[in-house]
Formats: C-alpha cells, sequence, structure tokens
C-alpha cells in the first residue's frame, strides 16, 4: 500500500506542467497528457515511500499498515520533489515550494529516526502518549465575524491527555526559548494559510468555490490583486503567536454572504463584466460563499508539533 495516492499527487501538479514532467514533446490532448504522466508519477510515489522507509525502519516495522497524515503528506511532498527534481527546480520561481517542502519533510523524518519525534500521537493510550509525545487539540471555531473585523486571530493550543511524563521533562529546561518557538509556530502557520491561496483550498481540504471573476478570466479565485493574501501576518512574543489579516473584506470570504443588496452612492450605476460583456445596474444582490483561509489543518496540527518537540529537543 502506497502512503499516498495517483489521485493526491497529480493534485498537486498544474496542467502546464506536465508537458515539462513528461519530456520535451508537447502533448496537446489532455487525455494523452494524463496517460503518459500516470506511470512517472508512480514511480515518483514509489521513490518517495521508498526514502520514507528508509527513515522509519529504524524505529517502526515498515511499510506501515496504518498511513498516519504526516506521513501522506511526507509522501505526496517528496513525489511532487521528485518529479520536478527531473527537470530541475528553478528556485527563482514558486517551485522552491517543492524544495522547501522536501527538506522539512527530511527534517522531520530524520527526527523520527533519531527518537526524538514519535508516530505515537496515532494511539489513544494516554500513558502511551505522555511516554513518547503529546497531542495537541485545538477548539473546533477559533474565528467569529468580530474578531476577523480588523483584528489578528488567535490560535489556541491545548495539551491533552496524561502530560505528567512531559512535565517532568520540561522541568528540566525551565529557561526554555518560548518567543523563539512561537515565532517558528508562527511561521509554519502563516505559511500554511499562505499556500491555502495558491491551492485553493480550506483548511479541511475542500477546494474553494471558483470564483465569477476567475471563471470569466481564467484567474485564480480571492487572488485578483492579491491584497488579501499579501495581508496575512503573523505576531509572536513570549506568551504566543497571532496569524490573521486586518483587511475588512477578509470577514466576508472566511465566513461567506448569505445575501446582500450593493447600490451604487457616487455614480448612478454600477459596471460589471459579465462573460465578456459590460452591464450596468443601480443596485445588484449578491451572494458569496464562503471560501475559509483561516484555520488550523490536520498537517498544521502535526507541523506546530514537530517544531515544539524539535525544540524541545535542542533545548535538552
Amino acid at each position: 500500500m502506497s502512503y499516498s495516492t495517483l489521485t493526491e499527487v497529480r493534485e498537486m501538479i498544474k496542467d502546464d506542467a506536465l508537458n515539462a514532467i513528461i519530456g520535451d514533446t508537447f502533448i496537446e490532448e489532455p487525455s494523452k497528457r494524463e496517460e503518459l504522466v500516470e506511470p512517472i508519477i508512480h514511480t515518483a510515489i514509489g521513490d518517495a515511500d521508498a526514502e520514507i522507509d528508509g527513515y522509519l525502519a529504524k524505529r517502526y516495522p515498515v511499510p506501515l499498515s496504518s498511513v498516519p497524515k504526516v506521513i501522506n503528506k511526507f509522501s505526496k511532498d517528496i513525489a511532487v520533489y521528485n518529479l520536478f527534481s527531473r527537470i530541475g527546480i528553478d528556485e527563482g520561481t514558486d517551485q522552491k515550494t517543492y524544495l522547501n517542502r522536501y527538506n522539512a519533510a527530511i527534517k522531520f523524518l530524520t527526527l523520527i529516526a533519531e527518537g526524538k519525534v514519535s508516530l505515537g500521537a496515532e494511539t489513544d493510550d494516554p500513558a502511551m502518549a505522555a511516554a513518547t509525545a503529546f497531542s495537541v487539540k485545538s477548539n473546533p471555531r477559533l474565528f467569529s465575524r468580530r474578531q476577523l473585523e480588523g483584528m489578528y486571530s488567535m490560535f489556541d493550543i491545548r495539551l491533552q491527555g496524561d502530560t505528567r511524563a512531559m512535565l517532568r521533562r520540561i522541568r528540566y529546561f525551565s529557561e526554555i526559548d518560548r518567543r523563539s518557538i512561537n515565532a517558528a509556530l508562527a511561521e509554519v502557520v502563516r505559511d500554511s494559510t499562505l499556500e491555502r491561496f495558491r491551492q485553493g483550498k480550506e483548511p479541511e481540504g475542500r477546494r474553494w468555490k471558483t470564483s465569477i471573476r476567475a471563471a470569466n478570466e481564467g484567474g485564480r479565485t480571492l487572488i485578483q490583486s492579491a491584497q488579501l493574501r499579501n495581508s496575512i501576518h503573523a505576531r509572536s512574543d513570549a506568551s504566543g503567536f497571532a496569524v490573521g489579516t486586518n483587511v475588512k473584506h477578509a470577514a466576508t470570504h472566511q465566513f461567506g454572504e448569505p445575501g446582500r443588496t450593493i447600490r451604487a452612492r457616487r455614480k448612478k450605476a454600477m459596471r460589471f463584466r459579465i462573460n465578456g460583456h459590460w452591464i450596468s445596474k443601480k443596485q445588484v444582490h449578491i451572494q458569496i460563499p464562503a471560501r475559509p483561509f483561516l484555520g488550523l489543518s490536520d498537517e498544521d496540527m502535526q507541523e506546530i508539533k514537530g517544531t515544539v518537540e524539535d525544540f524541545i529537543a535542542r533545548e535538552d
């Protein structure tokens, strides 16, 4: 059983990159491109899983019978890196993201091999969880409309389960650099949030509904001017960290708008371009679907856990 699937890896690759991955010959027919790229992706996944098993084998029986989400993520990230490394990664473009993800995966896998990070988060045994690591849990709803309107939204991190073994260990380094940990966590969550704009997905992994503008103009949803994406910032200190935006329309996109009437104020009518035609309206009733971009995904939680454990290991 592979740690990731063909469909999962294919979704991470833009259509315009397929010809470069396949070879130098341009193939116009989409179905033919898909047919040729499938065995290449399967090979990339196999190589990624073999590399992962090389690290996991030092502590776990491989291949894993049950695939943790973090291993699924690493399999996808390494497989995509393998695909682009065939043609050479241009670090001056967004392809550098693939290299960064690969390096992050290898760093985490190295910590697993060294016994500094555990995959024990999958167990329901509190004693085992406390002996190997600790679990991280987020509140189901962290963002209210009021919080997002002109304010930064805080992420609430709580320790759960029998944490006595972990607390005993923490006493050895009471001077741990919490400011640096929170700064690192803030950047982890901010990077993940920015990545959602590139992928067009909400924290739970569902794709955003394509906007009318993006459908008509061939652009990307929520990135017409990149104002919202570029407004995502992180703040941190010794007490915690925050990732959010103070853009006024952020709440509308995060939660959606079930129905609102917009009226022309400064001019007699408003002009809109729909399906290539300009139309004028004195008022228009709009509905905007929710396209959540703030929040913590399962992958974020694993990354937060790994980052904290890495800091603890360095302080130990």
